[in-house]
């Protein structure tokens, strides 16, 4: 956490007088605060809703780091991962709406999630831009197909561009035959 929050006491972001790999808790009903000082003139400070103990990990030795602290570093990487990987192709754009910016970073966490499930269901490796490019061609093909059908009251060029997408006449009889027997109809 940032030290300059105002939540935190003062005696918990401040590292002068306090002896190196010292630790202070500080405890609220289903929250831990720690603030920890791993060399002269610096405060470590974390709030775990995880851990409530003030124990000390012994396999730090003479560092007596908090085991909050451990666990934090130990698991850190995901994040610094999920971080790399959406700066190297991010969907977001410079806006000043809230909710566009949460939308974006959810787009963004939909396509890491889906780029690691499809690694672990296949051997292949594709970089994440190309991925991020499949997954969206994938998603937005259905719907060109769909508009294919139906270009009335558009451009004429895109009419024309939209003539790829056009299911051929025996991919539409298996579709209609498919939707009658689930008993759906056509919608055409």
């Amino acid at each position: 956490m940032k030290k300059n929050k105002r939540d935190i006491p003062l005696e918990f972001a401040t590292s002068k007088g306090s002896v190196v790999h010292n630790s202070l808790f500080g405890f609220k009903k289903g929250c831990t605060l720690v603030s920890y000082i791993p060399k002269k003139g610096k405060c470590v400070i974390l709030a775990s809703s995880l851990n409530e103990d003030n124990s000390v990990d012994a396999g730090t030795g003479d560092k007596q780091k908090p085991s909050i602290v451990t666990f934090y570093n130990s698991t850190k990487g995901g994040v610094d991962t999920t971080d790399k990987l959406t700066t190297s192709y991010n969907v977001a754009r410079d806006v000043c709406h809230w909710p566009m910016v949460i939308f974006s970073a959810m787009i963004n966490m939909s396509g890491i999630n889906s780029q690691v499930i499809y690694y672990g269901n296949n051997e292949n490796f594709i970089q994440r831009k190309g991925f991020v490019k499949q997954l969206s061609n994938a998603l937005v093909l259905p719907h060109l197909v769909r508009r294919s059908l139906d270009t009335s009251g558009i451009h004429r060029d895109l009419q024309l561009w939209l003539q790829q997408y056009r299911p051929t006449c025996e991919t539409e009889a298996e579709d209609t035959s498919r939707n009658e027997e689930q008993g759906t109809g056509s919608k055409s």
